[in-house]
């Protein structure tokens, strides 16, 4: 089969499997295809943050014929792609779009899909359960990371690269392929300047809860948003899944005074000094992943300035209530 020979790659799943696919692209191929994305996951983060007012609802059938229909519709987007790996393994090289995290709520949220058989009280008994057992132990680290830019004379290429493009024999029938539309406009980074652009600040965080996502800005470009927070303690953990749970919120919490530590930035590294050996692992786009000697590796992530085109719908097109 020619892999050139393709125009869209269609993928059903979930987070982990959206990222294993962008993973795939970014490692092994230098122009992109699009791709599209069949809810299959079981939260389905990745889509619910690019498009919210689309995939927010769990039980909403439409979020599924609207993510087909973009497809066919050519509804495209580009998202910027972020890179994570672990410092002397090699292996670790990572690319995706949706977050990386480690904590106790990830832990918690993971076990409530093995309690099927406790049906809609499964998240709740899961977080009630966990905390019978063990009592929430903190997580410490020290961090580094590079204020965010939206993009600048220092950060970003005056002249961009165009794509190289590959020949086949239909081109004669067909002309030459086009990957950027004539007289589309690109803009200028060349005036723009940003004194605090790369500039590195470091902070010690601790919490029961660490998130870093890849969050997209409008200038076709992602940024970090890390945050932690969480106070160690039985009550706490279980009075904020509670409200996790009642706001159907999966992956971070809405409560403002939640997060003590929350900061932008272009790139993170984290040395975690104190990881509970009960978790001892961090998830990358929902899928776990174990590292030997996690306290003693550093683990980075930044953005790239890896483009991949989407199909994503813009909106639900009917509503129930009037049908």
């Amino acid at each position: 089969m020619d892999k050139n020979d393709a125009d869209a790659v269609y993928v059903v799943g979930g987070d982990g499997t959206i990222d294993r696919v962008v993973t795939g692209i970014c490692k092994n191929r230098d122009k992109s295809l699009p791709i599209g994305v069949f809810p299959g996951g079981y939260d389905n983060r990745t889509l619910k943050r690019l498009v919210p007012h689309v995939f927010e609802s769990t039980s909403d059938v439409r979020r599924y014929c609207e993510s087909a229909m973009a497809l066919i519709e050519e509804q495209k987007r580009k998202v910027a792609a972020f890179e994570f790996s672990v410092t002397d393994e090699p292996e670790s090289l990572h690319y995706g779009i949706g977050d990386v995290g480690a904590g106790w709520y990830r832990k918690i949220e993971d076990r409530r899909q093995k309690l099927w058989y406790f049906g809609a009280l499964k998240r709740r008994w899961a977080y009630i359960w966990e905390m019978v057992k063990n009592s929430p132990e903190i997580i410490e680290a020290d961090v580094v990371y590079t204020e965010a830019c939206a993009g600048c004379n220092t950060c970003r290429s005056a002249t961009p690269t165009q794509p190289v493009v590959v020949w086949r024999w239909w081109h004669i029938l067909t002309g030459t392929p086009r990957y950027k539309q004539i007289g589309e406009k690109t803009k200028d980074y060349s005036n723009i300047v940003n004194e605090n652009c790369g500039q590195a600040h470091e902070v010690q965080v601790r919490g029961t809860d660490l998130l870093i996502e890849n969050e997209q800005t409008e200038e076709e470009s992602s940024r970090l948003r890390l945050r932690v927070g969480g106070k160690p303690s039985r009550f706490n953990t279980i009075s904020e899944g509670m409200a996790r749970c009642s706001e159907n919120k999966v992956g971070s919490s809405t409560n403002p005074n939640f997060y003590s530590t929350d900061v932008l930035a272009n790139s993170v590294t984290v040395k975690f000094n104190k990881m509970p050996d009960s978790i001892n692992s961090l998830h990358v786009s929902s899928d776990e992943r174990k590292f030997e000697g996690l306290t003693e590796k550093p683990v980075k992530m930044q953005t790239t300035r890896k483009l991949l085109e989407f199909y994503l719908p813009n909106k639900l097109r009917h509503d129930l209530v009037n049908l």
